[in-house]
Formats: C-alpha cells, structure tokens, sequence
C-alpha cells in the first residue's frame, strides 16, 4: 500500500496512523461505490481533515520542500 506523499517523512508512519489509512481506504472505496460523482478532491480533503493536527504540520513542511520538484 502506498503511503500518501504529506506522510512521508524522517519518521515512518505509527500504528495508529497506518490503521487511519487503512480504514480511510475501505470507508473510501465504500462510497465511490455509492456515489461515482465525488472528486478525488473531496477525498484528499476528507483524509487530511482527519489526522491529527501534529501530523498535519509534518506534512506540511514536506509538501513544501517538495512542491518544486513536482511530487
């Protein structure tokens, strides 16, 4: 399973985060199925809405430094 790149840093992700991704990717394919009509922006949204806020600003700092690189 691919990591989402805003998680990627120094440090791997936890447990807990891991199971969040695992679980988002199951709730996700749930409603693709109920409504085809949702962008992958909603998703992307909906993902980073729930982490918590210390691994949000990890993300941040590496979406950032690789913004220019076109990741």
């Amino acid at each position: 399973m691919a990591k989402p790149r805003f998680l990627v840093s120094k440090n791997h992700p936890t447990v807990k985060e891991f199971h969040y991704m695992e679980k988002f990717e199951v709730l996700k394919c749930l409603m693709t199925v109920m409504n085809t009509n949702l962008p992958e922006s909603y998703y992307v949204s909906s993902f980073v809405s729930g982490i918590k806020d210390d691994v949000k600003a990890n993300g941040e700092d590496f979406e950032a430094s690789h913004h220019d690189a076109g990741l």
